[in-house]
């Protein structure tokens, strides 16, 4: 099979739980002998040494796109203020905006994915269905589907309740509404959506939309346990981008961390942090490393994984990661949101400040705990590959 995947970003290297989502099914494609053209739209400017880098692995082609944003801050003040009026006070959400294509680079774009010839076009994230709506159009004998990475009306409801009072939650909340009618127009117009969450899943499909699938993240279980002797007692890993998630470490440090020992070392990486972040963490008695090349040393240097995040929507990709660490996962219950029910026995979840402190003290006395293969079934390449293979079915049946 031929496929065409349109990226929100750059997905290697595979450090945050969107970029880990497109990669590995990347990854489960080309090993399935699939043929992959890739576009990826980032606001940094890519190097030939990132796309090699991606085509080293096994992609047939990769090309790389520019946000409208990034393209207005190139040109003349007439183009800025155009892209911000769009932005603002366009009812097209400016998530989907974004990846508009101007007329030229939108024939190039047509022109290079009629030539590839793929079976089927993956939309990954609602950012590129701006782009790959207006490819379909003009490609219409392709079918296309939709990867759904958060129920996103609920996402960004969350990230403003999470924010503080200004410019930036009034931004959120206002691209929540133009959401509220994008995103069921776009759940009925794709040929098939592949929903990450098993619970966004359901609501979906009670709510009566057709051609849903549920696709977990992929991921091959690899016991990392022995890799290393942890040197820290807790560890978090994040990226820090969004207002929820920051919001989830406040609270950490401000009402589970005074209830257990003050003595235990504390340990916070990720990517995405504002610049406040690392000096709040070291206000707080711990260290912050920042972006991390392996999130598997990162695991496997601390005695007990917590995960804080307090609300969100899709799914938690780096769950995943974290149990077959080999160390002791404590979790909100919003860090499990998505997941089977299965991945819960083997999360210690605690849903509210004191239980999560009694939580990674228990943690911390406790043997390791290896958890069992079958965990990750419904998250391998093969059971990824199965599904998919039907969803594109059923896209281009829906062309007819």
């Amino acid at each position: 099979m031929r496929v065409t995947v349109f990226a929100f970003d750059l997905p290697y290297p595979a450090n945050s739980g969107g970029r880990l989502d497109i990669w590995s099914q990347l990854l489960a494609m080309i090993a399935a002998g699939y043929k992959v053209q890739l576009w990826c739209f980032t606001h940094a400017a890519a190097t030939t040494t990132d796309i090699d880098v991606l085509r080293s692995f096994g992609l047939e082609e990769v090309h790389v796109l520019a946000y409208t944003e990034t393209q207005a801050r190139k040109r003349s003040v007439v183009c800025r203020l155009g892209w911000l009026m769009q932005k603002f006070f366009s009812p097209m959400p400016s998530c989907v905006s974004g990846t508009n294509l101007n007329k030229h680079v939108r024939s190039s774009v047509v022109r290079e994915i009629d030539r590839f010839a793929p079976s089927v076009i993956v939309a990954h994230g609602i950012q590129t269905t701006g782009a790959v709506r207006s490819v379909v159009r003009r490609l219409p004998h392709i079918p296309w589907v939709y990867r759904s990475h958060n129920n996103e009306r609920n996402y960004y409801r969350e990230q403003a309740r999470a924010a503080e009072f200004g410019v930036k939650m009034l931004g959120l909340s206002w691209q929540r509404v133009r959401l509220a009618w994008y995103e069921p127009w776009l759940l009925r117009k794709a040929g098939a959506v592949l929903n990450i969450s098993k619970t966004e899943h359901e609501l979906f499909v009670s709510q009566g939309y057709e051609h849903q699938f549920w696709v977990p993240p992929v991921y091959t279980f690899y016991n990392c346990s022995e890799t290393r002797q942890p040197t820290w007692d807790v560890g978090i890993l994040s990226s820090w981008f969004a207002s929820q998630k920051q919001e989830g470490l406040r609270w950490f440090f401000e009402k589970v961390r005074p209830l257990f020992n003050p003595q235990l070392r504390v340990l916070v990486a990720g990517s995405g942090a504002p610049g406040w972040l690392k000096v709040y963490c070291e206000s707080k008695g711990a260290v912050f490393l920042g972006p991390v090349d392996s999130p598997t040393d990162f695991y496997s240097s601390s005695r007990v994984i917590v995960n804080p995040v307090l609300r969100g929507a899709g799914v938690n990709m780096k769950t995943m990661e974290m149990l077959s660490s080999g160390r002791a996962l404590v979790s909100t219950p919003a860090g499990m949101a998505g997941l089977p029910d299965g991945v819960a026995d083997w999360v210690r979840i605690g849903i509210n400040e004191i239980e999560m402190a009694k939580h990674i003290e228990d943690a911390l006395l406790a043997p390791p705990r290896v958890v069992p293969v079958s965990v990750f079934d419904p998250f391998s390449p093969k059971s990824f590959i199965a599904t998919f293979t039907v969803a594109c079915s059923v896209a281009r049946q829906n062309l007819g």
